[in-house]
């Protein structure tokens, strides 16, 4: 099976899920401006990113036919979700202690950091990485947000000029939104409004107000 196949297959699944877990939206433009993360919101060190950005680019890496993890944006757009507001802070841990293992792995194997590997090497400790429980739930994580990053809107990071879509032959639903709103600027626009303007959109939704009374 070609490689645009079995993620075509593999994107059907995984774009419900990105939808329901990310609350993906539409934007107007496939070219909507994205703010650079800093690394120190991801919880994560620039090294560690190193060794996240080269597990990505071997999982999925470019070729003449077809984008890579690099050519989707999969660093900028796993960046924008480990920052986001409403990622937990176990997911940021997970994500930290998954590179913290692999490096171990390398180190204690080859005597190098995982971003030193050649391809043959990166190959062979993925592999052994992958008989760890939580080493292959980790690697599968990845992988994950690698596919999203394919799938994503290009508002929210990842998919830069709809790259994934036209591969794919997919196209996307209209009507998207723009850059300044982002279901987490949303989030914070929510927050930010008064307790009683919530309280009457409460109400009008059919919620009961509060009595006072505990």
């Amino acid at each position: 099976m070609k490689r645009r196949e079995f993620l075509l297959q593999t994107s059907g699944l995984l774009a419900m899920t990105a939808v329901q877990s990310l609350r993906i939206a539409r934007a107007q433009d496939l070219n909507g401006s994205f703010p650079n993360v800093a690394t120190d919101q991801t919880g994560l060190s620039a090294r560690q990113w190193q060794t996240i950005v080269a597990v990505q680019n071997h999982m999925l890496p470019s070729e003449q036919d077809s984008p890579g993890a690099s050519d989707v944006n999969a660093e900028t757009y796993l960046k924008w979700v480990m920052s986001a507001p409403d990622t937990r802070s176990e997911a940021r841990d997970f994500l930290r202690d998954g590179v913290i293992g692999l490096e171990s792995l390398a180190r204690k194997l080859t005597s190098k950091t995982f971003s030193q590997l050649n391809e043959e090497q990166t190959e062979q400790i993925l592999r052994q990485y992958e008989q760890d429980h939580e080493g292959r739930h980790w690697l599968r994580q990845i992988l994950e947000y690698v596919l999203e990053a394919l799938l994503t809107d290009p508002v929210y990071g990842g998919n830069p000029e709809g790259v994934g879509w036209v591969w794919l032959g997919y196209q996307p639903g209209y009507k998207r939104p723009p850059a300044d709103k982002r279901y987490v600027d949303l989030l914070k626009m929510r927050e930010a409004r008064p307790r009683g303007d919530l309280l009457t959109e409460n109400i009008r939704c059919g919620g009961t107000p509060p009595t006072g009374k505990s």
